[in-house]
Formats: C-alpha cells, sequence, structure tokens
C-alpha cells in the first residue's frame, strides 16, 4: 500500500527495486496513484482507508465532558487545529489569524493539538501578541480525534494537504472545517456546505472565514452539512482488503498482475460505492449512487485535482502520525485526492477510480 506522493528518493528507489515482488499495488488516492511514487507501475489500486466513523460519532456524544475535562468554559467557542507544528502546516498562520478573529469574537478559543520544530516560534508568537490563554498549545494528544470531535470548528492553515485524516474525523463527528483550498481539501470540504476554504497563504482570508463559519445561523448549516457529508469507514477498508487478499490467494502468480479485484466495467455499468476499477477503459462513466466519473482514455493524462505535492523531502511513513496509530498528534499527511461526492480523475490514464469514499 502506497501512503505519500512525495516519498523521500531513496524510499521511491527501494520500492523500485522492489516492485517486481508485488502482486497487487495499492494507492490511498488519485494523486498518490497518478504520482511519481507509482511512476512505472502498470496497474494501481486505488483505496481510501478512511476513519472510525462510529467512534467519532459516539466521540461527538461526549463533547461536553472532553470540553469540560480541558477546561473550556461554557460560553466559548472551541477551534480545533490537530497538526504537526512544521512548515507545510504553516502554524504561525493560523496563529495571525486567530489574533484577527479575537478581536472580533472574544469568545473563542482555539486549541492546537500537535508538536514539530516551530514550537518555540509559535510560542513566542502567541507571547507576543497578548494571545496567551485563547490560543493554547496542547502539545501531541493521544486520541486527537476525541478533541475534533469535540470542537465547534476545525481550522488548518496548510500550505499543502493531500487527504487529512483530521477532516475526515471532524466531518465523521459532524464539525465543521475550515481550511485553505490546497491539495485534496477542496474533494472534502464543500464551501458553504460541510465548512470552508479559503485562499491560501492569507491570515484575512482565513480569519474572515473562520469569522463568518461562527456566525450562528451559518454554524447550523454548516454542521448539519457535515454531519450529513460521507465518510469512507476503515472497516469496509478493512474487508475491502481481506477480499483483494483472499482473491489474490487463489490465483496462480502469473496471473495476479493483470487480474484486479472485482471486474473492469463497461460504460454506464452500476458500481458500488468504494469500487476502484484499473486500466485504461476508454471514455467510460460509471455510475455511483447518482455521481458520475469520467475516466480519460484517450493517453492524454488528466489534469489530477489539485496542485501537486511540493518539492523536496516526503516521508517515509503511513502519513498519519495521529491517535491510535504511530503516536499522538495528527499531522494529515497521509492521504491525497479527492474526496466524498467528487468525480474521481487520475493524472495517469493507466489508472482510473470510480465510486469511493464509500458511501453511507
Amino acid at each position: 500500500t502506497v501512503h505519500s506522493a512525495a516519498y523521500r528518493p531513496v524510499t521511491r528507489l527501494l520500492d523500485r527495486i522492489t516492485r517486481r515482488f508485488d502482486d497487487r499495488t495499492v494507492a490511498v488516492s488519485p494523486i498518490v496513484a497518478g504520482s511519481r511514487t507509482l511512476r512505472g507501475v502498470p496497474h494501481v489500486l486505488v483505496r481510501v482507508h478512511g476513519v472510525d466513523v462510529r467512534e467519532q460519532r459516539r466521540r461527538a456524544s461526549q463533547a461536553a465532558r472532553v470540553r469540560h475535562g480541558l477546561g473550556v468554559p461554557p460560553e466559548a467557542f472551541l477551534l480545533v487545529c490537530a497538526a504537526d507544528l512544521r512548515p507545510v502546516k504553516d502554524p504561525c498562520l493560523l496563529v495571525e489569524a486567530a489574533a484577527q478573529v479575537l478581536r472580533r469574537r472574544p469568545d473563542a478559543l482555539f486549541l492546537l493539538a500537535g508538536d514539530g520544530p516551530l514550537r518555540r516560534r509559535v510560542e513566542h508568537e502567541v507571547r507576543v501578541r497578548g494571545l496567551a490563554g485563547r490560543v493554547r498549545l496542547l502539545g501531541r494528544v493521544p486520541e486527537a480525534g476525541r478533541l475534533i470531535a469535540a470542537a465547534d470548528l476545525l481550522v488548518l492553515s496548510s500550505r499543502y494537504e493531500t487527504l487529512p485524516v483530521t477532516v475526515m474525523e471532524a466531518l465523521a463527528a459532524g464539525v465543521p472545517v475550515v481550511a485553505p483550498a490546497v491539495g485534496g481539501l477542496p474533494g472534502l470540504v464543500e464551501s458553504g456546505r460541510n465548512g470552508i476554504l479559503t485562499a491560501p497563504g492569507r491570515a484575512d482570508a482565513l480569519a474572515a472565514a473562520i469569522v463568518r463559519a461562527m456566525d450562528p445561523g451559518v454554524h447550523t448549516l454548516l454542521r448539519a452539512g457535515a454531519a450529513a457529508t460521507p465518510v469512507t469507514d476503515i472497516a469496509e477498508t478493512a474487508e475491502w482488503f481481506d477480499r483483494l487478499y483472499h482473491d489474490l490467494a487463489g490465483r496462480p502468480r502469473a496471473t495476479r498482475a493483470t487480474t484486479v479485484a472485482g471486474p473492469i466495467a463497461d460504460a454506464g455499468t452500476p458500481l458500488a460505492a468504494g469500487t476502484a476499477v484499473i486500466g485504461d477503459i476508454g471514455h467510460a462513466r460509471a455510475r455511483v449512487s447518482g455521481a458520475t466519473a469520467d475516466v480519460p482514455g484517450d493517453g492524454a493524462a488528466a489534469q489530477a485535482p489539485g496542485p501537486q505535492a511540493p518539492g523536496g523531502p516526503g516521508h517515509d511513513g503511513p502519513g498519519h502520525d495521529g491517535p491510535g496509530h504511530d503516536g499522538p498528534g495528527h499531522d494529515g499527511r497521509g492521504h491525497d485526492g479527492p474526496g466524498p461526492r467528487e468525480d474521481a480523475r487520475t493524472g495517469d490514464d493507466r489508472t482510473a477510480v470510480i465510486g469511493y469514499p464509500a458511501e453511507r
């Protein structure tokens, strides 16, 4: 399973060396499937891992208890950011935006969960702006999904995101999201429906969006939209992988590279949500719960949604070092590409993806 569009060069080299031993390659998003990480791989399955939807909904029902335990005043509007304190997350931009928000909405309370190389700088920004007590740095938080579910709003200030687990956790808990329109975020957040997207790199735009989302009428609508947003359940993904492993185990190895888990769809074939269609299938149009996905098959690569991942060193882990995974705290690095209800278009004509995340 490939989680990143920007692995370090040494990791990509090792992957290429061992690729001939792979029976199947699964990417966690279309952007990953069409990225340089998988350049040269002839067949790629795409499956978004998702989150524990039931658990997030249960956590949302316990929001009052969590807020009380954190010392959040009953009248406070709680804004949470769960991300590593590193440059790509731009936490200082969030602090600047928070200062602007607090001048207009002194009831706002910002909780930042996460740690990283910019922590001292962020602490300095909070101190010199006089925001102590209204912008709190919590460090790494075990089970940060519980904190996200207790929020009134999830806020991101990132320069780039792929398909952040934090956003999926927020939506599963019915928490709206305010974030820059970068990377895969526009595939998860529909501005005005389950959150608000802003111009990246602008503290004033982020602050204005936050203030708008805090308006009681707007917030009620965004909460309802977030709660109604389909989010892939990780349990369904586990079942999908079980079926894939079972399918591969029952086939001679020589045939595994040319078969897929499920049939390649003809044009107009209804597909179950969560199905991945592999290979050049021409200009097919498949229907998934009323949505459609066009798959270009004329040999010209389609433009993947959002900008490419920035250059420089990537990461070698599964991309989600949040609670219950590789350690406390989220950084949202692990999932790329479009999300619920968005036509899935790949950046590579060898891979087609139709009908994900699974609708609930």
